[in-house]
């Protein structure tokens, strides 16, 4: 649209921290904290476009596409978004949530995360898939991992989540899991 508003933005952040410990978090830092893309806004439409936005907090780098529909003030607004972060290491993401990852854990491997956000911003539809590949996990107080090659592919949305063929080893005995849980933000 003519009257559109575009916004480019390249912002690199170091040795930004955040301290959640009032509400019973944690403190995080310092963290590294980069934002970058493209947001197309159409004021006579309400209508955002999202192109190319990454958002890069740390260890973990996720690319966001898609619109945000604000059509004034008697409509709710609207989200259309994909996520996808490529692959990354679960041991980085899981350092950035300090003392809540117990003490002494280690996990090796890569993961990538796709996933999309549709509906009114207040209740939108959540769904997406969390890919293993290699992933070891080694429990505090071992020297040696007890869960091996973990590959597979995890499926969710707001109300369930469906594991497909997880294999990997458990105590060096092969295994294979298909599972799903649905229902679980019921009280």
């Amino acid at each position: 649209e003519p009257d559109s508003v575009r916004l480019r933005a390249d912002l690199a952040l170091a040795g930004v921290r955040a301290d959640l410990s009032r509400g019973g978090g944690a403190a995080y830092g310092p963290l590294r904290l980069a934002v970058r893309g493209e947001l197309v806004h159409a004021p006579a439409s309400g209508r955002t476009l999202v192109r190319d936005l990454l958002l890069a907090l740390e260890a973990i780098e996720i690319h966001v596409h898609g619109t945000v529909d604000a059509p004034g003030d008697t409509a709710a607004p609207r989200l259309d978004l994909a996520l996808s972060t490529g692959s990354f290491e679960p041991a980085r993401v899981l350092s950035l949530l300090g003392p809540a990852v117990p003490v002494g854990l280690r996990v090796a491997g890569t993961a990538r995360l796709d996933a999309t956000v549709r509906g009114p911003a207040a209740a939108p539809e959540i769904a997406g898939a969390l890919v293993l590949a290699r992933v070891d996990v080694t429990p505090p107080g071992r020297d040696r991992p007890l869960l091996t090659g973990l590959a597979g592919e995890a499926a969710f949305d707001r109300t369930s989540l469906a594991v497909r063929g997880l294999t990997g080893e458990l105590a060096g005995i092969p295994f294979t899991l298909a599972a799903t849980l649905r229902d679980f933000d019921r009280p």
